[in-house]
């Protein structure tokens, strides 16, 4: 299988994919490894397995309870996870016509997989009501916070 992608744009059609690579997966918790196929939507991450010309699929997850961390993963690898999951997602034993490609393939699926992430991140808010007491007189304060922002109370 080869990767396919499309670049991301603004669109809200929840449908169009971002990019699909076969990958394989090693399970942090018990460190089986199984092949699969990663498929990045706007707002889901599927995971799932090719057999024949076929797909099941094995795990669908909103992107903003994804994670990933390129910190002290191998060289073709990063980690990925979400609630009560982690694997290494690797990229040396795919099918790619050459190895050239593959450190490209690893640093395409982490930018675009961090963009996603943010994108949807950037969407959530939080309004925080704070009760201020003034000389004998409660005063509340509401203040909407963006994800990823620092509030400022004037």
């Amino acid at each position: 299988m080869s990767s396919r992608s499309v670049s991301l744009n603004h669109s809200h059609d929840e449908k169009i994919l971002l990019k699909e690579s076969s990958v394989q997966l090693t399970s942090l918790t018990d460190l089986i490894s199984t092949h699969r196929v990663l498929s990045l939507y706007p707002s889901t991450l599927v995971i799932s397995k090719q057999k024949g010309g076929t797909f099941k699929t094995k795990e669908k997850v909103k992107i903003e309870n994804v994670w990933i961390s390129n910190g002290s993963s191998p060289e073709f690898s990063f980690i990925i996870g979400w609630p009560l999951t982690n694997y290494l997602v690797h990229f040396k034993y795919c099918s790619h016509p050459s190895i050239d490609n593959i450190p490209h393939e690893k640093d395409e699926w982490f930018g675009l997989l961090t963009t996603t992430i943010g994108a949807k991140l950037k969407q959530a808010s939080t309004t925080i009501i704070m009760s201020i007491l003034v000389r004998g007189r409660e005063q509340k304060i509401r203040k909407r916070i963006d994800n990823g922002k620092k509030a400022v109370i004037h």
